[in-house]
């Protein structure tokens, strides 16, 4: 049987090649139940997230954060159902608890900068934006959230 780390390599590396289905069969339910690894809940919760299996993602989150509350993909994850769910002041503290356990993990910052920009917070919807560019220039979401924030601003520069 594979390790926890191994598990956690295919895992994240299947995530990252869109391959959401094979990492749920790659992390089963029975397999985690035995492992209580949060990381390894939490990269089935990605995979949940990308295939809008949101009952299923609201498990796996769940599961990662009683074993570590402190899992920042998870929390950030968290953040998006509740951004969803139109929470935003619950979903901006989860997107700052994967930031504080993780500061240089991007896509909370973007999170953050999606509720800000829902709240027409627009100077801190930019700030966080910036702050997610400025740790991942090659990640597109914040670019479109910035866009999107100087169209509402009107400044089309």
């Amino acid at each position: 049987m594979p390790t926890n780390k191994e598990l956690l390599v295919k895992a994240q590396a299947l995530n990252n090649e869109e391959k959401y289905s094979e990492v749920i069969e790659l992390l089963s339910d029975n397999l985690l139940e035995k492992l209580q690894d949060a990381d390894l809940y939490a990269e089935k919760a990605q995979a949940y997230y990308w295939l809008k299996e949101y009952n299923f993602l609201e498990t796996a989150i769940e599961c990662a954060l009683s074993i570590n509350s402190n899992q920042a993909k998870a929390n950030n994850y968290k953040g998006n159902i509740c951004a969803k769910l139109n929470k935003g002041e619950e979903a901006i503290k989860y997107f700052n608890q994967a930031i504080k356990n993780d500061p240089k993990y991007a896509i909370p910052y973007n999170g953050l900068g999606n509720v800000y920009g829902r709240l027409k917070e627009c100077n801190k919807a930019i700030e966080y934006y910036k702050k997610a560019i400025d740790i991942d220039s090659r990640y597109a979401h914040p670019y479109h959230g910035l866009g999107n924030i100087y169209s509402d601003l009107k400044d089309y520069n």
